[in-house]
């Protein structure tokens, strides 16, 4: 059980952990049930569809993997990924150079689900992907600009699980939507992978703190800063009291597609 609360995403973000113990198999973490591919299987029916498509996708707050993007991958021609986190981004930066292997389990259950129409077999899929990577940047989705992105416009930004680990204030994550916000302009899509009333998760032997927050003022949020949700998924984890919660306390997770209208 962890007990220590921390904040330090360079020393205390246990980088092996956290990858053996969330998405090393597609099962995922068990106390948090079916939520893994509950993830996996929303974003494949968000790409799917063909509406969500574009020439840059920029991922914000990508962790030390890369499955928000595996289904992403096709229907774009370039990708950019970020972490707060310098451990994450080398651990990305690994993955691309392909000096660890990482996601595969993950990645043949997306291309199972796409009946292989795209790709066969993992490593083409991988190999995709590391191609169409253009960086990994720093992000700190607190500040103005969160990214320092160039000449990159993105057409699509994809967050898991990254926003409501940034704050801890309603207000802050108001904040942060403005500044994702103005990364695109209107007609450009944003996923958003996200959980509901959740205080902490674990890594390792730390609990890291995540702004509880609730449906109507999450998506209130979004619609006062230009965002029109397309579409909104969402699964519910195996009951769990405080005491039986070791590894989360999320209530309930969503996958949003919303696209930026003004």
């Amino acid at each position: 059980m962890a007990t220590l609360t921390s904040t330090d995403y360079s020393n205390d973000f246990d980088v092996n952990w956290y990858i053996d113990s969330y998405y090393s198999a597609v099962a995922g973490c068990h106390e948090e049930g079916d939520f893994l591919t509950f993830v996996l299987m929303a974003l494949h029916d968000i790409f799917k569809a063909g509406n969500v498509h574009g020439k840059t996708l920029l991922d914000i707050g990508t962790g030390p993997t890369i499955h928000t993007v595996i289904s992403a991958g096709p229907y774009v021609q370039n990708i950019i990924l970020s972490d707060y986190s310098q451990v994450n981004r080398e651990a990305l930066q690994n993955w691309k150079d392909d000096k660890i292997q990482t996601g595969s389990a993950l990645c043949q259950f997306v291309l199972d689900l796409e009946g292989g129409k795209i790709h066969k077999t993992v490593p083409e899929r991988f190999e995709e992907i590391r191609q169409k990577i253009r960086e990994i940047l720093p992000v700190d989705v607190n500040k103005w600009p969160p990214i320092q992105l160039g000449n990159d416009c993105p057409d699509i930004i994809v967050s898991s699980l990254c926003f409501e680990a940034a704050c801890l204030e309603v207000q802050d994550y108001k904040k942060i939507v403005q500044n994702v916000g103005r990364l695109i302009t209107p007609g450009c899509h944003l996923v958003v992978v996200g959980v509901l009333d959740q205080t902490f998760y674990r890594v390792g032997n730390f609990r890291f703190s995540c702004l509880k927050i609730s449906e109507s003022d999450l998506k209130e949020v979004y619609a006062k800063n230009g965002f029109e949700i397309k579409s909104w998924k969402e699964y519910i984890p195996p009951p769990r009291n405080a005491e039986e919660a070791e590894f989360s306390d999320f209530q309930k997770a969503f996958v949003m597609h919303a696209v930026k209208v003004k």
